[in-house]
């Protein structure tokens, strides 16, 4: 039998100290699982930039970052540490960032230019001139590859990223003729236009081949078209559309709001993506922003004039409203990862469990509340000059990159979501 008193004080230390290390190897998994569980919404870090920040976009473990001061921040998504820093543009012209997006060595920026400069109280003010401009810049060494600089693209919209092309708005013809541009993404020389003569919704998606395009006419027509050459393989009629749509497997799915142009009841509608037909068609639920989509169910924004904002859940096959969560104030775009939707609400972002919408816990900061992305177990986000980083408390918590999902604008997570060979 051993005692106690063959052992000095640091041998007993040191027994005490291995037991408890062989025996967390043993439990391993159970252990990891508490101490994750237990962290779920606890800020890991944040990091604060000389001025407002856009919304955060990851790719391979770092984040960018772009700030009113014209610069872009490379960010390690682990720690929070600044990388690095760059800036784009002239230093005299002064530029309002609206997007960044980030596909492979490419950062892809697009910005809004101002060049009237005006004495005021308190100094000079340099007012947009409705200008704008894309710049694809290499992150790798911070140098600027090439831009486009016109004043008919649409800097409001998200561009689409898809196999080395660049998919936004713009208009290249009368002012009131809207389009779809795409670029050469290595290049920035332009591949291809479509005059649509409609104006473009919130944005395009990309996938499996084709790109997906919302137009206003001022009711709305879906647009299926060879992301190669821009052939209209299918359209899509429908009302007044101002959310982005979101694919799974065979369908896209989206909705339409009554609008001054249509009494027509809102509704969210399932489309089969090879034909364009409908599947089915919900109403009672105006949508808004964009959505995100899992195996079964998806999640939207809604705004109702009196009721103000709420998320809503639906079910795939029927379109059917399976819960509804209301909200006091604007909302993001959600972000959808591991039964988990993160969104925006005013200055608080929200976590609630996907299958029943029930909140999970809530984190509270003094500014508006971007739309958030999840990647490796954290949720980033932005909110007035800083970024915060929580813990998801998953650690497989993932595929969330960028507003959308990722450089296509799916609305899926990156995960499970496969184009077809």
């Amino acid at each position: 039998m051993i005692t106690l008193k063959r052992y000095s004080g640091y041998k007993v230390f040191f027994i005490i100290i291995m037991a408890f290390v062989i025996g967390q190897f043993w439990s391993g998994i159970s252990f990891r699982a508490e101490e994750n569980k237990s962290g779920e919404g606890k800020k890991v870090w944040e990091f604060e930039a000389p001025g407002s920040v856009t919304p955060p976009i990851f790719s391979k473990g770092k984040l960018y970052v772009g700030c009113r001061n014209k610069k872009i921040y490379c960010l390690d998504a682990h720690s929070g540490r600044k990388i690095t820093e760059f800036q784009f543009g002239e230093v005299k012209v002064d530029e309002n960032i609206h997007s960044i997006i980030v596909s492979g060595d490419q950062l892809y920026l697009t910005s809004n230019v101002g060049e009237i400069v005006r004495d005021t109280p308190r100094g000079k003010v340099i007012y947009e001139t409705g200008k704008q401009r894309l710049y694809c810049i290499d992150i790798s060494t911070g140098k600027e590859i090439w831009r486009y600089c016109d004043e008919k693209i649409e800097a409001s919209t998200i561009p689409a990223i898809y196999k080395e092309k660049v998919y936004l708005e713009a208009s290249l013809g009368p002012d009131t003729i809207r389009g779809l541009l795409c670029l050469d993404a290595k290049t920035g020389e332009k591949v291809w236009y479509h005059d649509f003569q409609a104006q473009l919704g919130i944005g395009v998606v990309a996938f499996d081949g084709k790109i997906y395009v919302p137009t206003l006419n001022p009711l709305t027509t879906i647009y299926c078209m060879d992301a190669k050459t821009g052939k209209v393989n299918w359209e899509y009629k429908s009302t007044h559309t101002v959310c982005l749509p979101a694919i799974s497997e065979d369908c896209l799915y989206g909705g339409h709001v009554t609008s001054a142009w249509d009494k027509k009841p809102s509704c969210v509608w399932c489309i089969d993506l090879k034909t364009g037909k409908e599947r089915w068609c919900s109403p009672g639920v105006s949508l808004v922003g964009s959505l995100a989509i899992d195996s079964e169910q998806f999640y939207g924004v809604s705004y109702e004039e009196r009721k103000g904002y709420s998320i809503n859940c639906f079910a795939k096959k029927t379109g059917e409203k399976l819960w509804t969560y209301k909200m006091s104030g604007a909302l993001s775009f959600p972000a959808l990862a591991e039964n988990r939707i993160y969104v925006g609400v005013g200055k608080d972002l929200i976590c609630l469990e996907a299958r029943l919408g029930k909140e999970l816990w809530k984190f509270t900061v003094e500014d508006e509340v971007s739309s958030p992305i999840i990647c490796q177990g954290k949720v980033y986000f932005g909110a007035g000059k800083k970024i915060y980083c929580l813990d998801a408390g998953n650690a497989k918590a993932d595929g969330w990159y960028m507003q959308g999902g990722g450089p296509e604008q799916g609305g899926y997570n990156r995960q499970e979501m496969k184009e077809s060979k």
